[in-house]
């Protein structure tokens, strides 16, 4: 590997299996015993945290197909358990797939080390993506109550306090994210500037598609999170 892929929080790794070092950390320091019941409780939170992840994906898939913004078949609900399967179908096989090209890439390696750098440099861009959503979020938590002043009688600390406390607090982290943008991903600067820049590209391809359909859509674009 590269100096420039260890580097950020992948630096250390690139001697480790990664796949073993927790295991490995508690049978050194506390017993056999404790690491066979580590590695037990992280292979299930990493299942329970994928699988969180993997329903919220699921439920955006159904809702935006359920307003017509993706294909109306993500918004099917299954006849008997009226569970969004089109959708969950379609992310496990996007899933799978992109696993099987991560495996690929990185030689079937089974240390893992190359694999889980890219698992940092992605999650790192998930991260500073969803600090940027919540944001957002809150700045129309503030928008939404300005607009509708009769809400906010006598409720200020709801209304208009917390939400900007939370707002500050949320754009300090994101521009530490972004000031260490470097270390968050574990790439050099160069090449951390470049994968975020990616970002603002998908941001801006939904803002736009959104305005084309408030154009040429009126009806779908209305529909959109008011199911």
């Amino acid at each position: 590997m590269t100096a420039e892929s260890t580097s950020g929080p992948a630096a250390g790794l690139s001697e480790a299996n990664v796949t073993t070092m927790f295991s490995q950390l508690t049978s050194t320091y506390v017993g056999k015993v404790v690491s066979d019941v580590v590695t037990v409780l992280v292979v299930t939170s990493s299942f329970a945290s994928l699988l969180s992840l993997h329903n919220a994906v699921t439920r955006y898939g159904y809702s935006l197909g359920r307003d017509g913004v993706l294909p109306r078949h993500f918004g099917r609900a299954h006849s008997r358990h009226h569970s969004p399967y089109y959708a969950s179908t379609v992310i496990s096989v996007m899933s799978l797939i992109a696993t099987a090209v991560i495996a690929a890439a990185t030689g079937f390696d089974g240390a893992g080390v190359d694999a889980y750098t890219i698992y940092i440099r992605v999650n790192g861009l998930g991260t500073i993506a969803v600090l940027f959503l919540m944001c957002c979020v809150s700045l129309a938590v503030l928008g939404y109550f300005r607009r509708h002043r009769t809400l906010r009688a006598g409720r200020a600390w709801s209304t208009l306090v917390a939400p900007a406390l939370g707002l500050l607090g949320l754009v300090a982290i994101f521009v530490l994210a972004l000031a260490n943008v470097g270390a968050l991903i574990g790439a050099s600067t160069g090449v951390s500037i470049v994968l975020t820049a990616v970002l603002p590209l998908v941001f801006v391809a939904g803002l736009g598609h959104a305005l084309r359909l408030r154009s040429t859509d009126t009806a779908t674009y209305q529909k959109i999170g008011r199911q």
